[in-house]
């Protein structure tokens, strides 16, 4: 979920890396993590291709890389915000948070950050306020869950207009 997270490292120079870096441990710690399901979120000081796909939760398109495919933190009891630590993690197409004690907003830039999504679960969290209609711009999103939050308002009409 991190800059980091998402950013392929291949072939960036040093220079470019320690604020990559900084911004992937901005994400891990911007969420309170009571159970060390994160633990294996560990940042080595020496870059090596694959190494965030060993991540608890991260799937990859292969081994080799660090482009992600996936993130699953569901049911891990993470609490805190859903942050802006998403925006680089543009090749993401399933975001499971489900489960968690996240609150807050959904962020309205959240297919901004995630443009080809197909699946986002953000189910049984404590999220609150109106559904953004930004949503509907996640263009490729075939599942949307979003049940046991407080949400407010109506669905945006912009949403029931996915294909």
């Amino acid at each position: 979920m991190a800059d980091m997270i998402c950013e392929n490292v291949e072939g960036m120079p040093p220079w470019r890396r320690i604020p990559v870096n900084l911004n992937a441990i901005h994400l891990k710690n911007s969420l309170s993590d009571p159970q060390s399901n994160l633990a294996s979120w560990i940042f080595p000081t020496t870059y090596s291709l694959g190494f965030v796909c060993k991540f608890a939760g991260v799937s990859c398109w292969n081994d080799r890389g660090n482009r992600v495919l996936a993130v699953n933190l569901s049911s891990m009891s993470l609490r805190g915000p859903i942050t802006d630590s998403l925006r680089l993690c543009t090749s993401l197409q399933m975001l499971n948070l489900s489960g968690n004690f996240l609150s807050g907003n959904i962020p309205s830039q959240i297919c901004s950050w995630l443009p080809y999504l197909v699946i986002l679960d953000l189910s049984r969290n404590n999220l609150t306020g109106p559904i953004p209609a930004e949503v509907a711009n996640c263009k490729y999103l075939n599942e949307l869950v979003l049940d046991g939050n407080r949400l407010s308002g109506l669905i945006p009409d912009e949403i029931f207009r996915l294909k």
